[in-house]
């Protein structure tokens, strides 16, 4: 909610409105770490200002229209915030079950469940996810949902980098290494990051996967990485080799591809969309094989292999399990199975559509998601016992 001067502008001459623009600066983008406001006359001496003098400005900046205020409500107050977050809460409790413990590089447990958290993010507009709703309605209603969970996903990301680089620092640890993979759900979330004006320059943002063809740079998890650090005022690396080898074909012994994966080996933290392995009916909706990284005798061979979800290149069967890269015919460069599933934190990003419903819930029984964020119907949809037969998640199903 925005609330700006509904009187008429005042005229004030050019520079008392400089000088404004400069107090009122000074004033609001100086909080501190808990949120509060400097006394005014205090930032008024340090600007060399009477303090009456500086309130004036302050005056003057809200008069001529050069601060408004918008007003947000507290989500704890909000009866939807409250349906949201238990589902959050009986989602989290639901799928936990399924997910194996995050363990160290010496097969030490770090704790219990790689799974710590889910976002469920409002449905505001109907998305029939049996599809009952007309094509251009729902393509709409996807696009407005997607836009949410990307921009809540980016809020919580941001989050955990903040939390995770500030733990690294006060442990006096090396740079933190943050992984990002490629798709339009990961750049989406990088157009809707917000972030305070603090600096992250022992940050260095790696991307997961090698170059995915001369199509769509902008989806590139190299470009991304070099996105995400120069938004965060951190460095990135790149991976200049394609996404995938033959199994014959060891790129890794090229010394800007091996030193490039060495520091990919050092995340701690990540980001990914999730695809199926396959669309039933729109093969070539199978971005490896629509940028022609793969053949259709590989692309079969997914499916032969029971291949359901896809993370950095990697194919999962329905239980979580990698697909063998010998028996696919190729190999990912780029970040392994089992260093996704050391990272400590892991976000997967689903955007809604049902096809990605059975691979969200993959990535968790892969071990390498620990922060899901999905919309309210996917939520609903995972936790209606109806379903539990389809995506395996009976009692019987879980980790024994």
């Amino acid at each position: 909610m925005g609330n700006k001067p509904n009187h008429k502008r005042e005229k004030f001459n050019s520079a008392d409105l400089i000088m404004a623009y400069q107090v009122a600066t000074e004033y609001f983008l100086r909080r501190r770490e808990d949120g509060g406001l400097e006394k005014q006359n205090k930032i008024a001496e340090e600007m060399g200002m009477a303090a009456p003098r500086f309130s004036e400005f302050l005056d003057i900046a809200w008069r001529a229209g050069i601060v408004n205020v918008i007003i947000t409500p507290p989500e704890g107050g909000s009866s939807d915030f409250r349906e949201l977050r238990n589902l959050e809460l009986k989602l989290t409790e639901k799928l936990k079950r399924f997910s194996p413990p995050l363990v160290d590089e010496h097969g030490k447990n770090v704790r219990d469940h790689k799974l710590v958290r889910i976002h469920v993010v409002s449905s505001i507009t109907h998305i029939d996810l049996d599809s009952g709703s007309k094509e251009d309605d729902e393509s709409k209603n996807r696009s407005s949902v997607t836009a949410h969970i990307c921009s809540r996903a980016a809020k919580e990301f941001y989050s955990l980098l903040k939390e995770a680089y500030h733990k690294h620092k006060q442990e006096g640890r090396e740079p933190l290494y943050c992984g990002i993979g490629w798709s339009r759900t990961c750049e989406r979330i990088l157009n809707l990051l917000q972030f305070d004006t603090e600096h992250y320059p022992d940050l260095v943002v790696c991307p997961l996967i090698g170059i995915m063809g001369h199509k769509e740079t902008p989806l590139d998890s190299n470009f991304l990485a070099f996105r995400l650090a120069s938004i965060l005022s951190g460095t990135s690396i790149k991976l200049p080799c394609p996404c995938l080898r033959p199994p014959d074909l060891n790129l890794e012994v090229l010394r800007p591809v091996k030193r490039a994966l060495e520091e990919i080996s050092q995340c701690k933290i990540g980001i990914s969309g999730i695809a199926p392995a396959y669309y039933p009916n729109r093969a070539f909706h199978a971005t490896p094989l629509a940028r022609k990284m793969i053949d259709e005798e590989q692309f079969e061979r997914i499916k032969k292999l029971g291949g359901v979800a896809e993370i950095s290149c990697h194919y999962f069967d329905i239980n979580g399990r990698s697909l063998p890269h010998q028996e696919l015919g190729f190999v990912p460069v780029g970040v392994t199975v089992e260093q996704m599933q050391r990272m400590p934190r892991f976000m997967i990003v689903v955007s809604p559509e049902k096809e990605k419903i059975l691979p969200a819930i993959v990535a968790i029984k892969s071990g390498i998601c620990s922060d899901l964020v999905l919309s309210q119907k996917m939520a609903q949809h995972i936790l209606d016992r109806e379903h539990e037969e389809e995506l395996r998640l009976r009692p019987e199903d879980g980790i024994r």
